[in-house]
């Protein structure tokens, strides 16, 4: 069977376009889905990653407030004992064009301050009920309290809860997380 040039031209120029639109998407960038996916990827990396700056940063502040300052913690100690386990999976990128407006679902698995805070403070019970009567110092009983916090940060084991992360684009394209982010993933960490 023979094609007559206006088909097989027809033909060749559709075959280009499945080409281009099944092939060919990256030649206008990604997509608003996968830039937010990128993006909130590589956050959690950030925070992942024991050595990077946003970690620094999260020491830093912890060491500001002095909340384990006279336990003998160390701070960085403490926080790699805190998100040691700590894993992310973005389970799904629901974009608004309209809106410029995006929602990731991000199952965080994650150990809770508030369970590791309850849990040294059973510990600490249980030191206190062995020792009976004995006298304790206060300097002694804050190293406890010390002991008691990194031992149940480290032996807290990390839980599931999904997050739904807000997330916006300007008009020019360049999205970003929302101020919630931080708030939901504080939140997922404090219990």
């Amino acid at each position: 069977m023979r094609m007559n040039r206006p088909v097989a031209h027809a033909a060749g120029i559709g075959a280009l376009a499945c080409a281009l639109a099944l092939g060919g998407c990256g030649l206008f960038g990604p997509s608003p889905e996968q830039i937010v996916r990128d993006g909130l990827a590589s956050d959690f990396d950030m925070l992942l990653d024991e050595e990077s700056q946003a970690r620094q940063t999260m020491v830093s502040n912890l060491e500001s407030t002095g909340a384990l300052s006279g336990l003998g913690v160390d701070t960085q100690g403490f926080l790699n004992a805190l998100l040691e386990g700590m894993e992310y999976e973005i389970a799904s990128v629901e974009v608004d064009d309209e809106a410029k407006t995006a929602t990731a679902t991000v199952e965080l698995t994650c150990k809770s301050l508030t369970d590791v805070a309850t849990r040294a403070q059973e510990l600490l019970n249980q030191r206190a009920a062995d020792a009976g009567e004995t006298a304790i110092s206060p300097e002694e009983t804050l190293a406890w309290m010390g002991e008691c916090l990194m031992q149940a940060a480290q032996e807290d084991a990390p839980e599931s809860v999904e997050l739904e992360l807000d997330c916006s684009s300007d008009d020019e394209g360049t999205w970003s997380a929302d101020d919630s982010v931080a708030a939901a993933v504080a939140g997922a960490l404090l219990g």
